[in-house]
């Protein structure tokens, strides 16, 4: 096994699990593997929110939880499960999933400026806050500051995203380039499960059997991140922002998701 701290896994009150997930199930948050919207515990967190800790040493700790439930059994988000993939793909190909990030995807669609690891001391970096202060747990803060959130913490620009929103929005080319080859694109944007419409790190709105529009949103510390991409006109918005109170997150979300609504059906 590639990952042999997953070779015996526990579920929580049912005892030892059959199998370890499939990476089809940690990419579609059927892992098994617990989630931050489900009671995690102060442990679970320091899993996927110490940023001095390694991915190696996140995943470790990881593989030591136990299942919530069976792999494949239930839909339940999980960042500790992205992490897994992370590491997996580390591990595969020998270099750091930042590593793979930049040639795999940020190279190809020239994203200079979208990295798991910016400068602490760029001046550029938004950094919300809370309680008058900057929020303690975005990432780059960090003394050392070493994981990779592999769902969580990439950092990037409202160009970047944009470039990365069109080429999903061609379905998987860009400039006349294939960055992602058309089952690759095809197994991004299908539903594998079914009972809940999301597929492979996206929510799928799916019309007559087909996947018609893409997104995703995402919160860490301050920081605020919304995707929405659809398939059919090609129309996409992508939203990147910071709180200096994050008591109005959710009324700030509901209004932002009603703007977007509206401009990606134009």
């Amino acid at each position: 096994s590639l990952l042999p701290e997953f070779e015996h896994l526990e579920i929580k009150g049912r005892g030892p699990a059959d199998r370890a997930p499939t990476l089809r199930e940690l990419l579609c948050h059927r892992s098994g593997i617990y989630s931050q919207k489900l009671e995690m515990n102060r442990r679970q967190t320091k899993w996927i929110r110490d940023f001095t800790l390694t991915l190696e040493d996140a995943v470790n700790g990881i593989a030591k939880e136990p299942l919530i439930a069976a792999p494949g059994e239930v839909y339940a988000y999980s960042g500790a499960g992205n992490c897994v993939f992370g590491r997996f793909a580390e591990v595969v190909t020998g270099q750091s999933f930042e590593a793979v990030l930049q040639e795999t995807i940020a190279q190809p669609l020239a994203l200079w400026r979208t990295t798991y690891f910016p400068d602490p001391k760029d001046p550029n970096i938004a950094t919300g806050s809370i309680n008058g202060k900057p929020h303690s747990e975005t990432p780059h803060l960090s003394e050392p500051f070493n994981l990779p959130l592999i769902g969580g913490s990439l950092y990037s620009t409202a160009q970047d995203s944009a470039r990365f929103a069109r080429m999903i929005a061609s379905h998987g080319r860009f400039d006349e380039r294939t960055i992602l080859l058309p089952d690759s694109f095809g197994t991004l944007t299908r539903l594998h499960f079914e009972g809940k419409s999301y597929g492979m790190g996206w929510s799928l709105k799916i019309q007559n059997g087909e996947t018609v529009e893409l997104s995703h949103s995402g919160a860490l510390a301050s920081s605020r991140t919304t995707f929405r991409i659809n398939l059919k006109n090609g129309m996409f918005v992508v939203a990147l922002y910071t709180l200096t109170d994050p008591s109005v997150s959710s009324t700030t979300v509901r209004e932002i998701n009603r703007a977007i609504t509206v401009a990606v059906k134009e």
